[in-house]
């Protein structure tokens, strides 16, 4: 493997407000969270993310919350520069032990070893993601126990994921020599696996 050297930097700005908007004599009481990021990455520019929650202290024993945020994830250093050699199996159909198009007469499902690279990609933006979270806390008597009930609702958008090398394989297969995935497949000029 060989020794990479490589970094970025990162400039961010944050606050939180934790707002007492409502509260009883009897111990009842509304409030609400706000806060707010502002992230500068050397490799990718500007992100901001955010949350915007309620909470409302409805008894002693119950409270209910809700939440909105935008989130982020900056992508890891090993997903944006790491350099992974390996090996393993993969499957394709064969005749007589030479990799063939899906479909061909007399082909079967054969198993090969490869040797494998695994990169990251320096290209990567952060993934986002909206969430919605809403919940009740119950927390019977002077005991010290709780229980939450929570339903989330998570959209993200450009989640960052590997390609297995059975999924590139497959589908270079599938979209002939000249699909976008077949550039990662190097096949022994001999004999063709």
């Amino acid at each position: 493997m060989p020794t990479i050297k490589v970094g970025y930097d990162v400039w961010e700005l944050f606050t939180e407000f934790n707002l007492p908007l409502w509260q009883s004599d009897s111990g009842r009481r509304l409030e609400l969270d706000v806060a707010g990021r502002h992230s500068d990455y050397s490799t990718s520019g500007g992100i901001a993310s955010y949350k915007t929650g309620i909470s409302f202290q409805a008894f002693d024993f119950l409270r209910v919350r809700a939440t909105s945020s935008r989130d982020v994830r900056e992508p890891t250093f090993a997903e944006r520069f790491d350099v992974q050699g390996g090996g393993g199996s993969i499957q394709e159909p064969a005749v007589g032990g030479i990799p063939v198009p899906p479909g061909t007469p007399g082909a079967v499902l054969t198993t090969f070893q490869i040797t494998s690279t695994n990169l990251g990609n320096p290209a990567l933006d952060p993934e986002e993601a909206d969430t919605l979270t809403a919940g009740i806390v119950i927390q019977p008597g002077q005991t010290g126990l709780q229980f939450s009930i929570d339903a989330y609702d998570i959209d993200v958008n450009g989640a960052i994921g590997q390609l297995g090398t059975q999924r590139i394989v497959n589908e270079c297969n599938a979209s002939g020599p000249s699909g976008p995935l077949c550039q990662y497949v190097f096949r022994d000029p001999a004999t063709g696996a």
